[in-house]
Formats: structure tokens, C-alpha cells, sequence
């Protein structure tokens, strides 16, 4: 009989991050299709000169940023994370590819892991840095649908509606506010220059969803975005739900 194979949840992360993985997928005919994921280090690298993050949008092609430049950030910052570990176990420069970087200190780590020069705990904390690179990612490569619920009030600060501020900076004027009655003098420096806020108005209440390919879904939770009150999960989704549906109930109870 063959030995089960012990669970190995770090290398488990590593190989997400490093290696090819082939998903296969049922078809109605009875077949399966098959289709080829790069590891998640390379298919990072690989955004960066993609449209993924909607960089851009609307303007002319000469005047397009040609990447990505929420991907090339995360990307250098986990190439540089591996670097240092890299350096500091293995003691020599690293290679041009992260992710052949990351597997060779994997290896190292865990031959001191085993050998006992490293504590469970720092174990555990390279888990969670892992895992925390594996969802940053994944997260960036399929980011989560929201949908805004409109014109229903939070039923913890009864607002429906609320400003987020965009932006604020200051333009400058082409009219002397000195000589100028219509424009408010207090928000006026003495150069000239006002300053500016734009707002976009934007519904309280927010689902955001992410399907987890086995027809059900790996995150989920409801957000006023003016209280930042949080329904966790489907329950608290459903929680919601009957709140706006029954409001005078929710009144009695409270």
C-alpha cells in the first residue's frame, strides 16, 4: 500500500506561484477540456504589458501608458521580497526568473526547516507571506465583481447615498480674484490659485463576489461604504437582505 502524502501547504503556495498547472474542465459531450495556467509569478509579469487593469482608457494610442503600472508595482515587490530570501539562504546572486528564484530558497528553507535551525513559527510566517502573494495576484489577475445596490437605505446609518472624494488639487485661475465678487476669496491663496475637489456621489451599499469555478463562491460580503459596516459572507448577505426587505421589523427589534 502507498503511504498518503503529507500535507505540505507551503509547497503548495510556492508551486501556485511557480509552476504550470493544467485545469480540466467537463464538457456537456462528455469530454474534458484541458487548459494550460502559467504559474502566477509569470502570468504577473505578463500583465504588466496587458490592458488587465484598464490603463488608459479612452485616450489616443500614443498616448496610452504601453503597461500596467498596479501590476509592475506588485511584480517588484514580490521580486524583491524572493531576491532577499534568496540572498540571505542561499548566499549568492540571485537569477533573472522570481519564480525559479522562490523554489531554489523553498528548498533551502525547509532542508534548515527539517533540520531544526528554523522555528515553527518562522515556518508559519512564510506560509502566510505565501499565501498572502498567491491571493494578491490572484485577486489582480480576477479581481471580484461588485454590484452597487441603489436607493436603499444602510440599515445601520440609515443613509442611502454618500460623497467619496476623488480627488483634490488646486488649477489656476485666469481672472484677478481681487477684482472677482462671484468666487469664494476664502478658498483663493494669494497667487491666485483655488483649490479644487471632485466628488462622484456613490450608492452606501455594496456586494462584492468572487466565484470559486465550483459553482459556489469563494468570497462574499455586503459594505456600506459611508459607516463601513460589513455583512460577512452569504448569512450576512442574507441579513441584509431581509433588513431592507423588512425595515419596519428591523425598527421593533431595535
Amino acid at each position: 500500500m502507498h503511504q498518503a502524502q503529507q500535507a505540505n501547504p507551503l509547497l503548495d503556495a510556492i508551486d501556485d506561484l511557480t509552476i504550470v498547472h493544467i485545469i480540466t474542465t467537463p464538457i456537456d459531450d462528455g469530454k474534458t477540456h484541458y487548459e494550460k495556467h502559467e504559474g502566477l509569478i509569470k502570468q504577473l509579469r505578463e500583465a504588466i504589458a496587458s490592458n488587465i487593469g484598464g490603463i488608459a482608457a479612452g485616450k489616443p494610442p500614443h498616448e496610452r501608458i504601453p503597461l500596467d503600472p498596479d501590476a509592475l508595482q506588485k511584480y517588484e515587490q514580490i521580486e524583491k521580497a524572493i531576491g532577499e530570501r534568496y540572498l540571505a539562504f542561499l548566499e549568492k546572486v540571485p537569477g533573472v526568473y522570481p519564480e525559479q528564484n522562490l523554489r531554489e530558497w523553498y528548498v533551502e528553507f525547509s532542508n534548515q526547516h527539517r533540520a531544526g535551525k528554523l522555528s515553527d513559527e518562522t515556518y508559519d510566517d512564510e506560509l502566510k507571506t505565501m499565501q498572502s502573494w498567491v491571493r494578491i495576484i490572484t485577486e489582480k489577475l480576477s479581481p471580484p465583481t461588485v454590484l452597487e445596490i441603489p436607493n436603499e437605505e444602510c440599515p445601520e446609518c440609515g443613509f442611502d447615498w454618500y460623497l467619496t472624494v476623488l480627488n483634490i488639487s488646486k488649477r489656476e485661475l485666469r481672472i484677478n480674484p481681487k477684482n472677482t465678487d462671484w468666487v469664494n476669496k476664502k478658498s483663493i491663496d494669494e497667487e491666485g490659485s483655488r483649490n479644487w475637489v471632485e466628488r462622484e456621489l456613490k450608492p452606501t451599499l455594496t456586494i462584492t463576489f468572487k466565484p470559486d469555478g465550483k459553482g459556489g463562491l469563494s468570497t462574499s460580503f455586503a459594505k456600506c461604504g459611508c459607516c463601513n459596516h460589513v455583512w460577512m459572507g452569504s448569512t450576512g448577505i442574507r441579513a441584509l437582505a431581509y433588513s431592507i426587505e423588512n425595515p419596519e421589523s428591523e425598527k421593533e427589534v431595535s
